[in-house]
């Protein structure tokens, strides 16, 4: 484990080596990294791709994370003043550059298939967001398709590149998880409705739809902790193939569900 975090913390040191620029930073947030996503590509890989291979691949990936993310950030709003247009431009451009960070790293490396892989991704996640995008009346089973290759189709393919079928199971279900758990706690705090709690509303009122009454919070709430239940009892069945690692896995479990389980004890002291 320890040498795991050293390998994230030399991932991370290098993306923001590469990616810090003083003027950016006046007008862009700094880019997010998910340190789950290193520790699942160098768990997976550490016993089938040599060392540095799996560093250049942990590196575009968080590279192409960023991109996808600050391209997320894009403003649509009426433009109403210089710093607004410059902001703007600035963070396309930000995802621009760091979209050609990972294609100048894996070309340099000589990495042409995995180039091929990171693009067949990006496509993915893209086409799945704008299916979210442009329908709001999705299933819970169309959103969950969606999600999890929103959240994980780069770490997904990349399994699937290197023939660890079983893993690919794993990460779509804990980083589907994962969002979920991040859903719910958006919707406590009162944000907007995501995708993936708006489709558990969806699929409820139309069961409950010849009653014409809404759901309280109180039946979302226990909607949305019976899908979490649900997630985590699939991703701990899944461990049980000696295959994985589970120290490594099982303590992302736990990383994952700290935050909830510390939610859920103060709601009940309260």
């Amino acid at each position: 484990m320890n040498d795991l975090n050293e390998m994230v913390n030399e991932c991370k040191e290098k993306f923001f080596s590469l990616t810090e620029h003083t003027f950016l930073q006046k007008y862009i947030q700094k880019p997010e990294i998910d340190e789950d996503k290193l520790r699942f590509i160098y768990t997976m890989l550490s016993e089938q791709v040599p060392e540095n291979d799996i560093k250049d691949f942990a590196l575009a990936s968080t590279l192409v994370d960023a991109a996808l993310n600050t391209h997320e950030k894009v403003s649509l709003n009426k433009i109403n003043s210089d710093y607004v247009k410059k902001n703007r431009q600035l963070t396309v451009l930000a995802g621009d550059y760091f979209s050609s960070l990972y294609y100048y790293l894996l070309a340099n490396a000589g990495q042409m298939s995995m180039i091929r892989l990171f693009s067949i991704s990006i496509q993915e996640i893209n086409e799945h967001k704008m299916n979210i995008y442009q329908n709001e009346n999705l299933t819970f089973e169309a959103v969950h398709r969606d999600i999890c290759s929103i959240e994980s189709a780069i770490l997904q393919n990349i399994a699937e590149h290197f023939q660890l079928a079983n893993w690919k199971r794993v990460i779509s279900e804990f980083f589907f998880l994962k969002r979920l758990i991040f859903e719910r706690s958006q919707w406590l705090e009162g944000s907007s409705i995501l995708p993936i709690v708006r489709a558990l509303i969806h699929d409820q009122m139309k069961i409950k739809r010849e009653h014409s009454s809404n759901l309280t919070d109180d039946e979302v709430l226990k909607l949305i902790n019976e899908k979490i239940n649900e997630g985590k009892e699939r991703i701990e069945k899944l461990l049980e193939d000696p295959l994985f690692q589970h120290d490594v896995i099982m303590k992302q479990m736990d990383l994952l569900f700290s935050p909830l389980n510390h939610s859920e004890k103060v709601a009940e002291e309260g």
